[in-house]
């Protein structure tokens, strides 16, 4: 079976499970290998919709001649993970078949951690290895691995006794570093807190090596957070807060260390001491009350029946509606302090928003955000001052009111969603685009009952409760602009962080800015390797792909070549976005031409499209669609029309889209892409302006005040022949000396004026 169509059939999902379980069986290894492997990627999408393939995966786990493929079929149970008696039966007679070689058992011990039920057999059998000094550390590692997630499924199945056993492994001084941390991950996920289980926790911090730390942080701020949710009394508050000190003391030993979440751990549980002495003053009031207050048994019995209605509040729907979204039963029934501390205290606020926090976060669609993406290294530059700072000093979170401003690709958007996908506070992430109407009814469109209500919001906000993201100011209307300035105005107390482009607009007073700066060469460097990962390269071509790096920077930034050339050189390369996409040209065997970067990309994705659908890519017709869909203001793309080109453009080597999936209200499945960036877009956005037709000429000449397609007039300046530009540059002159809106046309002034240097 070939590579294309074995992909094809990847794309095809749960209905190619058939013709993949009959290639397993085939007499060709490689066709049977990859079979197996297109099955493991369908069980990562479709996990049990693949559940045909299991009886054959399990008799050739146990039969067939060849480890490797063992193996692979053991990691095809661990995504499809049926999970049934007889996997896991079979699953561990192969783990304890003698001979068996360790790359097997390691497969086998990662497929029960998918593939379990609590059964006490696998968790002995788990246990035992993980103990066992006779055993490969891999096999132990993983084997931990595995208890930690059935730990985290099935607590229940892990006693007082298991327990212990793993604290002895977590205090061996010589044990591997990889079973002390998914050990460690195991006792995290079982939630326990006793003395024994923090001490040991605690002795582990003095290892070296930073995944153990990492983890030891994490585990020691759950249990932070375990205490101060079990502290339910002062004296329980008092015992956890002398705790949690010695937690914080211990944490404060350790320099945060990069792509790790010890610093976050940190602030964590300093954030958790703050909250359990406000919990205290909480219990103290109450306890006074109780004792000033006439009618002590009915001023025991409400608390405590709020108490319980807050607890319930997040999954209950009923009690949602009737008892805190209707103001007059909350008023009533509540007295006078229930409302009062829903607003004032920290938990309550946070419990109040607990079901609605994926509706304020929805536009960030941090579904596909992933970390690695992120380039941490980027430097801003306090406006109007020379001092250059790493980002994450400078914008650590969100506090204060801030502009962030950069050309677009810099990483504006992807530091508000690092920033949100890390929040500890109530945080709204916003599109300008919805803040039309107001910043304060954009929020009220994600909220229901008391959550909704303008005036609750409004103190929030004003009092740093609700942080606030802003992303494009430079996407919207002057007016809309102007009035998202008066609201950060009136609310100069708020936390409220914006991102935009550079534009000529007057920001609020109150915010300081911060101009986002281009990569400069040894950061080029650092980001353009770093991609590596995300291209699906293999482990054995990274050095290839390095080279290949070195030697396109050398020659693409070399001093010798025209000042022109490189200048324009630099300007492109200094941009995450266009970086990312030299990238993955390279990944791709080409040497990346920087004056056609986007068209290159897109020869690349078309080209790969032609071999699938066996047709050229409908650019004409695709392009349109994302002109219309501009125009509305719609950012999903539905598969309806383009599902095949979508499923191209998503590819790892592309990624020009991304895509969600979720179930409507019916439980229907839906599936929307979005372009990863608006850099893509544009391109696509650009090609109805191309052309001498009417038709291209009418809308080059429409759009000029509109400052949603600003990013395709820049494409433009380099896209049209240079005739056409300069007539369109006239044309964007005499708008701006119309409007003094100057939010297109400084700089394609200034990207023709390069182009006739050339």
């Amino acid at each position: 079976m070939e590579d294309t169509e074995l992909a094809t059939l990847a794309e095809c999902g749960p209905s190619a499970v058939s013709v993949l379980t009959s290639a397993l069986t085939s007499s060709d290894f490689q066709t049977a290998y990859q079979a197996a492997y297109v099955l493991y990627l369908i069980g990562i999408d479709f996990g049990q919709q693949a559940q045909g393939a299991v009886p054959t995966l399990r008799t050739l786990l146990q039969n067939h001649l060849d480890a490797r493929f063992r193996a692979r079929c053991a990691y095809t149970l661990e995504t499809i993970a049926p999970s049934d008696s007889e996997t896991v039966s079979i699953l561990r007679a192969t783990f304890q078949q003698p001979g068996q070689p360790d790359s097997v058992r390691e497969a086998v011990a990662q497929a029960l951690s998918t593939n379990s039920q609590g059964e006490p057999e696998t968790v002995a059998l788990l246990l035992n290895t993980i103990l066992s000094s006779d055993e490969a550390s891999s096999v132990r590692s993983l084997s931990a691995f595995a208890l930690a997630e059935i730990a985290g499924n099935h607590k229940d199945v892990i006693d007082a006794a298991i327990v212990d056993q793993l604290l002895e492994v977590i205090q061996n001084p010589g044990e591997d570093s990889g079973v002390v941390e998914y050990t460690l991950q195991a006792i995290d996920n079982l939630d326990r807190v006793n003395q024994g289980v923090i001490d040991t926790v605690l002795a582990t911090l003095v290892w070296e090596d930073p995944e153990i730390l990492d983890q030891a942080s994490i585990t020691l701020s759950n249990i932070s957070e375990e205490l101060y949710q079990q502290s339910e009394r002062l004296r329980d508050v008092d015992q956890s807060k002398a705790t949690i000190l010695t937690i914080q003391a211990a944490l404060s030993q350790i320099e945060p260390i990069e792509e790790t979440d010890i610093g976050q751990s940190q602030a964590a549980v300093a954030e958790i001491l703050l909250e359990l002495d406000r919990k205290r003053q909480l219990l103290m009031i109450s306890s006074l009350q109780n004792w000033t207050i006439g009618r002590r048994a009915y001023w025991l019995i409400h608390p405590l029946l709020w108490g319980t209605l807050i607890f319930i509040y997040p999954r209950s729907a009923q009690i949602q509606a009737v008892f805190f979204w209707n103001k007059y039963v909350r008023g009533i029934l509540g007295c006078w302090y229930v409302g009062v501390l829903l607003t004032l205290v920290p938990p309550l606020r946070q419990r109040l928003f607990a079901p609605f926090k994926e509706s304020l976060l929805a536009d960030a669609k941090l579904d596909s955000f992933d970390l690695l993406t992120y380039f941490a290294d980027s430097e801003v530059i306090l406006k109007d001052t020379a001092n250059r700072l790493p980002i994450s000093t400078a914008i650590p979170k969100v506090r204060g009111q801030i502009i962030l401003e950069g050309e677009s690709g810099l990483g504006k958007t992807m530091l508000l969603r690092r920033m949100v996908s890390s929040a500890r506070h109530i945080t709204v992430y916003l599109p300008a685009q919805k803040c039309e109407h107001g910043v304060i009814e954009a929020i009220q469109a994600k909220l229901h009952g008391q959550a909704q209500d303008a005036d609750f919001l409004r103190h929030l906000i004003y009092s740093g409760a609700l942080d606030i993201c802003i992303d494009g100011l430079n996407e919207v209307r002057p007016d809309v602009r102007a009035n998202i300035t008066a609201f950060v105005e009136s609310y100069f107390k708020g936390n409220i962080i914006m991102t935009t482009q550079p534009l000529v607009w007057t920001p609020p007073a109150t915010a300081k800015t911060y101009v986002l700066q281009p990569l400069h060469k040894d950061q080029i460097k650092q980001f353009l390797i770093g991609q590596c990962p995300l291209l699906g390269q293999p482990s054995g071509s990274i050095a290839g792909y390095e080279s290949r790096c070195t030697t396109f920077l050398d020659s693409a930034l070399d001093e010798g070549q025209s000042p022109e050339d490189l200048t324009a050189a630099r300007r492109i390369l200094s941009n995450p976005m266009d970086v990312s996409v030299v990238a993955q040209i390279i990944a791709s065997g080409l040497v990346p031409d920087l004056v056609q970067l986007q068209q290159q990309q897109y020869d690349l994705m078309a080209g790969d499209y032609q071999q699938a659908w066996n047709q050229a890519f409908p650019l004409r017709q695709f392009s349109d669609f994302v002109y219309q869909m501009r125009l509305s203001d719609n950012y999903g793309l539905m598969g309806d029309t383009f599902f095949q080109a979508l499923l191209v453009m998503e590819k790892e080597r592309h990624r020009m889209v991304l895509s969600r999936q979720w179930q409507d209200m019916d439980g229907t499945a839906q599936k929307e892409w979005s372009f990863r960036h608006d850099k893509i877009m544009e391109f696509f956005l650009a090609q109805p302006f191309l052309g001498s037709s009417p038709d291209a000429q009418e809308k080059r000449l429409q759009h000029l005040g509109d400052p949603r397609f600003r990013g395709a007039y820049l494409l433009l300046a380099r896209l049209l022949p240079l005739e056409v530009a300069l007539e369109l540059r006239e044309a964007l002159i005499q708008y701006a000396a119309d409007t003094q809106d100057h939010t297109v046309s400084d700089r394609y002034v200034r990207m023709v004026r390069s182009r006739q240097a050339q």
